[in-house]
């Protein structure tokens, strides 16, 4: 029996590497709808068990990955005929067996381009005005902005560096310390989730350069203290799609995040720090920095 990927090659699929960034990113980046998650950078460093395929086909980007259970197309991406696309998703339908077909990262702007199609209830972005976290004023954020100065005030030696490769030891020995630390709770699908985001946090830290992420590192007194990752999204649109803090430091993450936007990213009028992935603490902090809007992104699915 032929194997899936000898299968996927068959219909034209390309197994996604880092070299393909320059073919794939502008496709990515032509749509109206930027999600944090839709761009080359978040797409590879995610690829944490090597699952994603894509192919061109009538200038429509298409993106496959193995969910753990099946292969989950994302919709399609690029200036092309999107309806044309289910032409293909079919065909992996009947490939796979599929008695239904599941579309990730669907806006509901495009959702038009399947017939019959159903969406199904969305992980969502938290959006935020950027200026209001690198002030953090009035009363709402009082709790954020007593904690950013309680960190300033305990710890005297305060410096946020550039990322560079020659922290790359120090950053995962970070990391290991934050993985038990982390808002996941024990269920077995939260454990999976921080997994992969421990696997796809090394990705980033490996690849950075050449997924032109930018970096900055949180020193106290010359030990590290966090690290944040991120990139322009759109041209009013920053993405930060990493941030890790020692929790042992208190108030290291609401200093990290608003000092990184003050530092990097002043001139984008927002910040999407990407969604709460169901997870109730995580959730709780996100709205607890007040987002001025959510950005649905909507799973869908059609009978083939």
């Amino acid at each position: 029996m032929l194997s899936e990927g000898h299968e996927l090659k068959e219909e034209g699929f390309v197994r996604l590497a880092l070299e393909h960034r320059s073919i794939l990113e502008p496709l990515l980046l032509n749509q109206e709808v930027q999600h944090s998650c839709s761009t080359f950078s978040s797409i590879f460093i995610w690829d944490v068990d090597n699952t994603t395929w894509w192919k061109i086909e009538n200038d429509c980007l298409i993106l496959i990955s193995n969910n753990g259970k099946s292969y989950v197309p994302l919709v399609p991406r690029g200036p092309g005929d999107k309806k044309s696309a289910f032409v293909s998703f079919k065909k992996l339908a009947h490939l796979f067996g599929w008695p239904i077909i599941n579309i990730d990262f669907v806006d509901e702007k495009e959702s038009g381009f399947i017939p019959n199609l159903n969406l199904h209830e969305p992980y969502s972005d938290y959006i935020y005005e950027t200026q209001s976290i690198i002030d953090l004023k009035g009363s709402r954020y009082a709790s954020k902005r007593n904690a950013r100065n309680s960190f300033l005030k305990n710890y005297s030696d305060v410096e946020c560096l550039p990322y560079d490769i020659s922290r790359l030891g120090d950053c995962i020995e970070l990391l290991d310390k934050w993985h038990p630390q982390s808002n996941f709770q024990n269920e077995i699908h939260q454990q999976k989730k921080r997994d992969a985001d421990y696997q796809s946090t090394l990705r980033a830290l490996n690849h950075f350069r050449e997924l032109n992420l930018t970096g900055m590192t949180l020193n106290i007194d010359g030990k590290l203290a966090g690290f944040t990752f991120g990139e322009i999204l759109n041209n009013d649109t920053c993405n930060i799609i990493i941030e890790k803090t020692d929790r042992n430091f208190k108030g290291s993450a609401e200093f990290i995040w608003s000092e990184f936007l003050a530092r990097y990213w002043k001139d984008s009028t927002f910040c999407n720090a990407g969604d709460d992935w169901g997870v109730p603490s995580l959730a709780w902090t996100k709205r607890s920095y007040h987002p001025i809007s959510m950005l649905p992104k909507w799973s869908a699915s059609c009978a083939v």
